[in-house]
C-alpha cells in the first residue's frame, strides 16, 4: 500500500538483515535508495548489508555516499577506514598509560586539594567539515576538599548539537583497585572516594552541527588551572584540505607538526604547569 515510502521499505530491509538474509536486505536497501537517493541513512544501511556479504568494494562506495550526503556519519567513517585497511585516526595521537602515570606520580602535592596528572584534548576535523573531540583527565585527590570537588561532577556538552560517549569513568584506589563511577547521562558520581585516590575520565563528543557553520570549527585550550597540572596537551588532527589558523596567548608555546595519512597533526604540550594564583577582581 505504501511502496513509495522509503522508511517502510527500510523496515523490510532490516527484517531480512535480522534474519541474516543479507542479499535480500541489500535488495530492499537499494529499493529504498531508488525512492530517495540522497538519504545518508539509506546509503549507510546498504554499506552494512554489503559488508556482511564481503562485497567490500561496493560497501566502500556506499559508505562514501553516506558521508557525502551527511558528513556527521561517524560510524560510517569508522567502517570506511576499516574496509580501506587504514588505521584508526586515534592512532595518530600520543598515547599515555594513565595507570603508569598514577603509579609514578609524586605524593608531595601541598597547598592544593587536587591536581591534574593529565589534562588532554584531541580534536579531529574531517575533510567535509565534521568534527569530534576526545578528552582524557587524570586527577589526583589530595584531601577532603578535593573529594568534595570531584565526588559529583558533570560533563559539559550541548545535547542539541552533539553526542556524548563516556568510555571510562573510574576511581583508582591507592592499592590499584578500580571502581567504576555511577553514571546518568553526563552526570557522574565517584562513590567511596578517599584522599590519595585518583580519577580517570575518558570521553568523546561527536558534533552534529548543520548548515553553513557546520563546515567551520573553533576551539580553545587552557594549559593552566588553579591547581598544578603535570601534563597539559592539546592535539588537533585536521584534514589537509582544511586551512588551520591558531594563536597562543600569554605563552610562546608552538605546536609540533606532523603528517598522518591525509591529515596534519598539530600537538601543543606543556609539562609541570604552575597553578594560577587567584587575584581580586581577576577576569
Amino acid at each position: 500500500n505504501f511502496s513509495y515510502d522509503g522508511d517502510l521499505v527500510t523496515d523490510i530491509s532490516k527484517f531480512y538483515f535480522d534474519q541474516k538474509n543479507y542479499s535480500k536486505a541489500a535488495e530492499y536497501g537499494r529499493r529504498a535508495l531508488s525512492l530517495a537517493p540522497y538519504v545518508a541513512n539509506y546509503w549507510e544501511n546498504l554499506g552494512v548489508e554489503l559488508k556482511q556479504q564481503n562485497a567490500d568494494k561496493e560497501a566502500i562506495e556506499a559508505y562514501r555516499k553516506a558521508i557525502y550526503y551527511d558528513p556527521n556519519k561517524y560510524r560510517a567513517r569508522e567502517q570506511l577506514r576499516e574496509l580501506e585497511k587504514k588505521n584508526s585516526l586515534l592512532k595518530a595521537f600520543p598515547e599515555t598509560d594513565v595507570y603508569e602515570l598514577i603509579k609514578h606520580t609524586e605524593k608531595n602535592i601541598v597547598d592544593h586539594d587536587y591536581a591534574y596528572l593529565l589534562d588532554e584534548k584531541f580534536a579531529v576535523i574531517y575533510p567535509e567539515g565534521a568534527s569530534e573531540e576526545y578528552y582524557t583527565m587524570v586527577v589526583s585527590i589530595v584531601n577532603q576538599k578535593g573529594i568534595d570537588a570531584w565526588k559529583e561532577t558533570s560533563i559539559s556538552y550541548n545535547s542539541n548539537s552533539s553526542y556524548l560517549v563516556i568510555e571510562k569513568a573510574e576511581t583508582v584506589k591507592k592499592n590499584g583497585v578500580k571502581t567504576p563511577a555511577e553514571q546518568n547521562d553526563n552526570q557522574l558520581v565517584f562513590t567511596g572516594l578517599e584522599a590519595g585516590d585518583a580519577l580517570v575520565l575518558k570521553y568523546k563528543i561527536q558534533n552534529y552541527a548543520q548548515g553553513r557553520l557546520a563546515k567551520e570549527y573553533w576551539n580553545k585550550f587552557i594549559f593552566n588551572a588553579f591547581v598544578p597540572e603535570k601534563i597539559s596537551r592539546f592535539c588537533l588532527l585536521a584534514a589537509n584540505n582544511i586551512k588551520v589558523s591558531y594563536k597562543a596567548l600569554n605563552t610562546s608555546l608552538d605546536p609540533k607538526i606532523s603528517q598522518y595519512d591525509d591529515f596534519t597533526l598539530y600537538t601543543w604540550q606543556k609539562d609541570s604547569s604552575d597553578a594560577f594564583k587567584r587575584e581580586s577582581y581577576m577576569p
